[in-house]
């Protein structure tokens, strides 16, 4: 059972049995058949209130039970399918990505950069130096096909001021965050291409044709966003 509904059905037992107690004293203590017969349509109605409650709380956890099977299905689907979407489509790509504070795991993202055939060349903590902007450039002088650099977001609060010199040295901006996020970063998608979910597939593949295309806007969930995917922009 789900923690929340185990929790909230042991909390409605807790309360349900507390009243019965004090009804069967008060019963014992005052001997009136008119109380006991009140009490006895109270205990009644919060036995079927309780019943109908359980039947609710099956009902939902079957309903959870069957939209996690549905989603693992979906997760193993793409898995399949991913690498004939996004093959190739940022070879030659040189990748730097720079998270915010509490931002570590970056496995599932790096995976999927080397899947689309972009080289990954580490992390940096924001907010960063001008001397290490500066650093990356000089390293990067000689022309690549792409150069990017992906912002990781957990935060509305982002200076990008100092990403400013890479993309006047051609680098390409992508700001991404998890689906549940609430972060409102419309300002930012004049410049950069902004992607919602980058824990779900569509986010993936979003973030993969918006890089190999060099687009700009902002893709995936929410009321201001361009569409899912960069590509149906493009049609």
């Amino acid at each position: 059972m789900h923690i929340g509904f185990r929790y909230h059905v042991a909390s409605l037992v807790a309360v349900f049995f507390s009243l019965v107690l004090g009804m069967l004293i008060g019963s014992a203590l005052f001997q009136n058949d008119g109380l006991v017969q009140e009490q006895g349509h109270i205990i009644a109605d919060l036995e079927n209130r309780f019943k109908a409650l359980e039947i609710r709380t099956k009902t939902l956890q079957a309903s959870l039970e069957i939209a996690q099977e549905k989603e693992n299905v979906l997760i193993s689907f793409w898995e399949q399918v991913k690498p004939l979407l996004i093959s190739d489509q940022l070879r030659d790509a040189a990748v730097v990505v720079f998270v915010n504070e509490g931002l570590s795991n970056l496995e599932g993202l790096i995976n999927l950069l080397e899947h689309a055939g972009a080289s990954f060349l580490g992390e940096l903590q924001l907010p960063v130096t001008e001397r290490q902007i500066e650093g990356l450039i000089s390293d990067f002088e000689k022309p690549l096909n792409k150069k990017i650099a992906i912002v990781y977001a957990n935060s509305n609060q982002l200076d990008l001021s100092s990403l400013d010199n890479l993309q006047h040295h051609g680098w390409q901006i992508g700001i991404i965050h998890s689906y549940d996020a609430d972060l409102n970063l419309v300002d930012l998608a004049d410049k950069s291409l902004v992607i919602s979910g980058i824990d779900t597939p569509i986010g993936e593949l979003a973030l993969i044709q918006g890089l190999s295309q060099s687009i700009t806007g902002r893709y995936g969930w929410g009321k201001s966003f361009s569409s899912l995917l960069p590509t149906v922009i493009g049609e």
